[in-house]
């Protein structure tokens, strides 16, 4: 019967279904649309692609056999399909069919009902992966917007679109608003009582590996911890969603330099996956790929190399590699690592590799795209093939900008245009690509100062630009250190050539960086009228800082440790607020 509708992915996702392993059956036209549902739940929690697009292929053939291509049984149907289309890597058949459903679910059921907003967050994330970032914010907020007219803003949908919202603004490098969005989504699970429940533990995961991005890294463990803690409680932890939250544990611990817990925690997390999914699935070449990671970083290459091909071959043997995105990950890593071992040979035939799929997957002008021609002309830089490493910077220039470094290098000026930056992923990737060209410059026999010191302007001119762009104030903070590094790089040219009053224009013209910069230093000094007694402010309220996060370990008790945050987030808004006259 018809009023046997299936179940939305977003709420079945951490159902505790234990099958493994289930195959096909071979009677499903016999089955109802209740029992397809099942059974393409169990294959979307247990990630199990291709057994669960044939199965929601099936329920879409019989949806539209039975009602027709303007039924929203039928709509429902591509949007699950749609989603193992984006998880196999089939990026352009699953928008399509996402398109297909929101044109349905509009048509029949209006731009407010339920159906219609979660389409609007199916698109939303597939952009977010392809890349597509304008699009993806777009369509994140049309979701926010559908999900409080559809469902209020007093629902757990409600805040699974914030959630959401705060992926793409995380992608997207914008902390801050992604931050604020969890903080409301978390408060709003908090307040329907509902602290206790799986999704809540991944909207704190979701929370952790923002401040694991932002660096605030004991914030980030201790929120790792409650998500595990609850997961454990609700589930086990013998669970899929144990093992992807500690996974996450485990890469920030191996940034950290913890590199025995991180072990620990990787070979837990990769017996869960063997135990539920098996040794032949793409989550467990994901935990072979981290674990390769972690062997690299403790400079274990040969159980970093094994590991990398053995998840290859995982890839390869499930999908043709270059139909699966995830497997360019293992293949640029262990080219990566080729790389920085000084095997040239081996990583220039590995870039090349990935350079390949890419192109298969994305637009010339993707990040992804632009950053491999940026590995390829540092591995030229660094073999000292100096002509090849121009001809991959003109690549990647011609990607950022529509002009090839020739064409730029050709210029009185050497100057990008920013007008079409869109986020801080692009900016990232530019700043790669200045710093490459910048060392390639100084590598060769005749350095050319005046054009390394204009790339240097470029940069910072990116970073001003880029700054003010971003609304929040951490934001922008975070962009002003990173012109640090290229304010020197300009100071030492020019003291080096002797044009100091070059060079007290360029202190003057940037002084900002300098003033944020030793206000986070012991050792902070006095440049214009603002006072030293600023930086040990700052340091101070920081001390401050991390004595509240210190008591978060003590205290096991909700209330207590709702408090201590309370009073965490008001030295934030200390710190920021100081933080703000430095700008």
């Amino acid at each position: 019967m018809k009023n046997q509708l299936l179940l939305c992915f977003f709420v079945i996702f951490y159902g505790t279904c234990s099958w493994k392993g289930l195959a096909i059956p071979n009677n499903l036209e016999t089955y109802t649309y209740l029992q397809l549902d099942s059974v393409i739940a169990h294959y979307f929690y247990q990630e199990e692609i291709n057994e669960g697009i044939a199965v929601a292929a099936f329920g879409r053939e019989k949806a539209r056999k039975e009602f027709g291509e303007m039924d929203t049984l039928y709509a429902i149907y591509c949007q699950n399909l749609g989603y193992f289309k984006k998880a196999q890597g089939k990026y352009q058949v699953a928008e399509l069919l996402y398109k297909e459903a929101l044109q349905i679910q509009k048509a029949k059921l209006g731009s407010k009902h339920k159906e219609y907003a979660t389409c609007l967050n199916s698109l939303a994330l597939l952009y977010n992966e392809m890349g597509k970032y304008e699009l993806a914010e777009k369509f994140g907020k049309e979701n926010l917007i559908a999900s409080a007219q559809s469902f209020g803003k007093s629902h757990p949908q409600y805040a699974s679109s914030l959630n959401n919202l705060s992926l793409i603004y995380s992608k997207l490098g914008l902390y801050q608003n992604a931050e604020k969005l969890y903080l409301e989504a978390i408060r709003l699970y908090k307040s329907l009582s509902l602290i206790n429940k799986v999704d809540f533990a991944s909207m704190l995961s979701n929370l952790a590996n923002l401040y694991n991005k932002m660096g605030r890294y004991h914030e980030a463990e201790l929120l790792y911890i409650d998500a595990l803690n609850i997961t454990k409680s609700q589930i086990g932890e013998h669970s899929f969603s144990y093992a992807k939250t500690s996974n996450n544990l485990a890469l920030m611990y191996k940034k950290l330099g913890r590199y025995e817990e991180s072990k620990s925690i990787f070979e837990q997390s990769k017996k869960v996956r063997i135990e539920l999914l098996g040794r032949d699935h793409p989550a467990y070449a994901d935990i072979l790929n981290n674990m390769a990671m972690l062997y690299e970083s403790m400079e274990i290459f040969d159980q970093a190399e094994l590991n990398y091909k053995a998840s290859l071959n995982i890839y390869k043997n499930l999908f043709k590699e270059q139909d699966h995105p995830k497997s360019i990950t293992p293949l640029h890593n262990l080219a990566l690592m080729y790389h920085r071992q000084g095997q040239f040979q081996l990583a220039e035939k590995l870039y090349y590799q990935v350079v390949e799929r890419l192109t298969q997957k994305y637009l010339e002008n993707h990040p992804r795209m632009i950053d491999e021609w940026n590995n390829l002309a540092k591995l030229y830089v660094d073999s000292k093939q100096y002509k090849k490493a121009w001809e991959c910077l003109d690549k990647a220039y011609y990607a950022i900008c529509n002009d090839t470094l020739t064409k730029l290098l050709d210029r009185p000026v050497f100057k990008i245009k920013f007008e079409n930056l869109n986020s801080y992923i692009q900016t990232k990737i530019i700043l790669k690509t200045l710093s490459i060209t910048y060392q390639l410059i100084e590598n060769e026999s005749n350095t050319n100062t005046k054009l390394q010191l204009q790339i240097a302007q470029s940069a910072i001119e990116l970073l001003h630009f880029t700054k003010n762009k971003y609304i929040d104030e951490q934001d922008k903070l975070h962009l002003i250190n990173q012109s640090y590094e290229w304010l020197f790089r300009g100071l030492k040219i020019l003291y080096a050539s002797h044009e100091l009053e070059r060079a007290f224009d360029h202190i003057e013209r940037h002084k900002a960086i300098l003033l944020l910069e030793s206000a986070q230093q012991n050792n902070a000094f006095q440049l214009t009228n603002i006072p030293d007694s600023l930086a040990f402010k700052e340091k101070n309220l920081t001390y401050k800082k991390q004595e509240l996060e210190a008591m978060l370990v003590e205290f096991l008790e909700v209330s207590k440790k709702d408090s201590i945050r309370n009073q965490i987030n008001e030295v934030n808004f200390e710190l920021n607020a100081l933080q703000k006259r430095l700008i």
